[in-house]
Formats: structure tokens, sequence, C-alpha cells
């Protein structure tokens, strides 16, 4: 990677982002001094252009074979029931000779036999001297040596037996199940996805000014030009300290709501016992937004227009379903009818948005599902309250009150709205980008796959299907969340793509002009 530096207006370099990092530590260039290299369209700050060029991730680790994970073990013959352990980069013999590391009983074998080793997780055996070795039957004279194979040693047979790995196999497994549901949906696999990286800023100590700079976006001052917006997965953290402040606040609100007996407390037990999660997830869609050109005045607006809007429409759509025989699905129902209501709300609501981006879809379908999610919950909670009340004891009611707003809080990070819609709003602006919105865009198989899967799930999710554990929840959540990190991806990749196109068409060395230095008007 070549940086080129730019110095009492001439260019300098190239220098390789270690002999950067010097020249700023020996103080021989400040930080801010003007920088580039060949992804950007204008010069940068030296040490943001460090930044931009960081890898997200270390470099994988090169696979080994840790001691006691493999052996290698006697089936039959006179050796039957030996076994040693396989280590990495440390060789095994087997033979007749006391000095090896395996004793052999065997009349037929050798003083020394064999010489095992293990490398990169492939097993390797090495005839000694005049060694016979067969190798499933067959005349073996050296090489690698796989689990499914037996060795013949002698009168003994010999076979590597490997103990499972159950995370390496879970992940596995998971993967394969992700990969086919980004297929289902029409989306791409998962490739570069690591939960640890993701949230791997969630407990770095923060001051109330960072908070206050990272919820400072979306307005023409502090929304990012093109080149320089950051396209490695981002590290959201601020979504963490929402929930926490939101949780802090219903514990209060109850704790004094109970302890006085002031009913006039229930209403705000109410509030924010109803938006404590489904907000904590609209935020981490906020910080996910990496063009950071969405302000939180929209998220606000759109929240309570769409929160508004989508429920009016459900309610319709509900009516409407009853009038055409829809009844006998029941609470699933609520999949087609919500789904859609929900839908109609986010076109009508955002409509005169013009934001470009997959990732502003993902912000902005996740604002309306939080609406709607928040003023749900409150009606649930309410409801809860007064038939409590009505048929058992005001006590008993605030306490049924409570429990339905900690169910639906608990269950919201798995099947929630915001994640839903969410979903749903990033395949339509996938579709839609910044043009005019059309109803054939509805039937493009990019936004339609993606929306028949969130219909789906939250059908399911509403069906009497009962199973243990749990499971339909989880399989739910876990489905949500394979398709939006899906969308996360292509999201991001969308943005890398349209900064390639905007990089000058010249050679990698070629230089911008230094009048790039000010900002692009076009």
């Amino acid at each position: 990677m070549e940086i080129f530096i730019l110095r009492d207006g001439e260019s300098t370099g190239p220098y390789s982002p270690g002999e950067a990092r010097e020249l700023i530590d020996s103080q021989q260039f400040p930080a801010s001094t003007p920088a580039w290299y060949g992804r950007l369209t204008a010069w940068m700050p030296l040490e943001k252009v460090l930044e931009h060029i960081d890898l997200p991730f270390p470099a994988p680790e090169i696979p080994t074979l840790p001691q006691g994970s493999a052996f290698l073990v006697c089936i039959s013959g006179p050796d039957k029931g030996k076994r040693a352990s396989l280590k990495e980069d440390s060789p095994v013999t087997l033979g007749r000779s006391a000095s090896c590391s395996i004793l052999s009983d065997d009349s037929d074998a050798l003083d020394e036999h064999i010489r095992i080793s293990v490398a990169q997780k492939k097993v390797t055996v090495e005839p000694l001297g005049a060694a016979t070795v067969f190798l499933d039957g067959q005349p073996f004279a050296g090489g690698s040596f796989s689990a499914k194979q037996q060795l013949r040693i002698g009168r003994s047979l010999w076979q590597v037996e490997a103990s499972r790995d159950f995370k390496a196999s879970a992940e596995k497994m998971l993967g394969s199940v992700a990969s086919k549901i980004s297929s289902a949906a029409g989306l791409e696999e998962l490739q570069d996805f690591r939960s640890a990286n993701l949230f791997s800023a969630v407990f770095k100590k923060r001051t109330d000014e960072e908070f206050e700079v990272h919820f400072a976006a979306g307005t023409p001052s502090n929304t990012p030009e093109l080149a320089q917006i950051d396209t490695r997965w981002p590290q959201p953290w601020a979504f963490l300290r929402a929930f926490l402040l939101s949780i802090g606040a219903f514990i209060g609100l109850y704790y004094t709501c109970f302890h006085f007996e002031n009913l006039k407390l229930i209403p705000g037990v109410i509030i924010v016992g109803a938006f404590a999660v489904p907000l904590s997830i609209l935020v981490l869609f906020f910080e996910i937004n990496v063009p950071r050109n969405i302000s939180v005045y929209q998220v606000i607006k759109l929240v309570l227009t769409g929160g508004m809007l989508s429920l009016l429409v459900s309610m319709f759509l509900f009516q409407w379903s009853d009038s055409i025989g829809l009844s006998w699905m029941g609470a699933s129902v609520a999949g087609i009818v919500e789904e859609s209501g929900k839908l109609v709300a986010l076109i009508i609501a955002a409509r005169k948005l013009r934001f470009p981006w997959t990732l502003n879809g993902l912000v902005l379908g996740a604002c309306v599902g939080t609406g709607f999610a928040i003023f749900e919950t409150a009606g649930y909670a309410f409801d809860a309250l007064i038939t409590g009340w009505a048929t058992h004891s005001g006590f008993q009611g605030v306490v049924m009150m409570t429990e339905t707003l900690l169910v639906r809080a608990i269950f919201t990070p798995l099947g929630g709205h915001g994640i839903w819609t969410a979903m749903v709003g990033a395949a339509l602006w996938r579709v839609k980008r910044d043009n005019p919105f059309k109803f054939e865009m509805l039937k493009d198989p990019k936004f339609l796959r993606v929306f028949i899967v969130a219909v789906l799930l939250h059908t399911i999710w509403n069906s009497p299907l009962d199973l243990p554990f749990m499971t339909k929840y989880m399989a739910v959540g876990f489905i949500a969340w394979v398709v939006v990190l899906s969308l996360v991806q292509m999201g991001l990749r969308e943005v890398r793509e349209a900064q390639a196109i905007t990089t000058p068409s010249n050679e990698a060395s070629t230089l911008p002009d230094s009048s790039l230095l000010q900002p692009d008007q076009s």
C-alpha cells in the first residue's frame, strides 16, 4: 500500500504504512498533513489515511493441531489398544526399540519402523530403513495419512482418531445454514463478518463529548464525503449505553411506583418499558449506517410518523383481511397485515427522503418498525394493566403489566418489528436507491424475496407452533439477523464500489491534483 504525502504543495513518497507512522511518531510530519493512497479521490489527513487502510480484522492464524486433539490408535493386532497423542511439529516414532515413542509388541515390526509427523493438521507417515508399510491394503512409500485410512505395520492396524472440535463443528454448521438462508433471500453469503469484531468497542469507556459527536450526523456540516466513508465492518457501542440508560430509568420508575404506591407513575413505567429495547436496537442500526447521512431529527420524525402510519394502515388491513376470510389464520395473519402496513407507512413517510444507500434503507425501515413496536407494546401493557385491575386487584394489574413489558423486551432482539422492517427497508432501498419510488420496484426479486422472508418470520412467530426451549423464537431470530447482516455486508460493498468508481482512472501511482484539497462541490 503506497502512501503519498503533500509537503509545501508537492507530493513526496511513496511510503509504506509503517514508514508513514514512523514519520508521525518522529514528528517529521504532523498527523494532519494531507496524504493520499490509491483508493481516495481527495487528500486526507495522514492519520485518517492510516486509519482508512488498516485491515478490519487481524490476519488469520495458521491452523494447528493442538496436543490431545488427535491420537494414533491401534485397532487390531498385537498392539491393539495402544495409542499416542499427536502433537504439532513433534514427530512420533513407532517400533520395538525402547527409544521409540510408541513401543510395539508386534514381532513383525522393526526396531524403528515409522515416523509420524503433524504439521498444519496434516499427518505424514515416513517408513524408516527397510520397513514395509501398507495403507488401506496397498504398499505405502510414505506421505499423508487421513483419519479415514488404515495403516498396517507388521500384523497391526493403526488409524488416526481426532477428538471432535464441537465449537468448530457448530460454527461450520451455523455457517452452512446461514449460507442457505442468505441464498433463499437472494443475498450474498456472509464472508467477512465476525461478531467479536463487530462488538469489540462496546465496553470501551466514552465521554459525554464522544456521545455528542457520535450522534452529530446527517447534517450538511457533519456528513462525510464519499471518499472519507469507512467501509469496514462498523463497531457500534452507543446502543448498549442506550439500553442501560433505559433499563435504569425503568427500574427507577417501577421501584418508585411500588414503594410510594403512586399510580401517576404507571404511564411512565409503560412508556419507558415499551421503548427500552426497540430504541436500543434502532441505535444499533443508526451506528451501522456508515455513510452517516441520516440525522437524529430524521430518525425521531420517522419513528413517530412511521409508527403512527403503520398502525393506522394495519388496522384497515386487519378489517380487510377479515372481510376476505383470512380470520382462520388467527394471530398469524399479523405477519401479512402488519408487515404490509409497515411497508406502506415506510413508502409514505420516506417518499421525500433522498437517501441512496442500502444501509440508509436499513435505518429508515428500523425507524418505522421501532415506532410500531413501541406503540404496540404500550398498548399490550395497558391492556394487561386494565385486565388485571378488573379481574384481580390493582396490584395484580401492575404485575401483569410489568410481565408483559418484560416478556416483549426479552423477545424483541429475536423477533422485533424493528428488525423485520429494517430488512424490508434495506431491500427496498437496494432497488430504489435515490430514485423516486415506483410500484414496479415491489416486483423486483431483490426486494420481494426479502419481504417474503420477513412476512414468513412474523407469521411463524405468531403461529401456535410450540417448540421446547424457545426453539421457534431462536430460529426466527437467527434467520432474521443472518438476513440483516447479509444486507449490511452488501451495503458496505455498495459504498466501496461507489468509491472505486469515483477513484481516478489513471495508474495506481497517479496522484490527485492538489486542488482536491478543497471539498468536491460537484
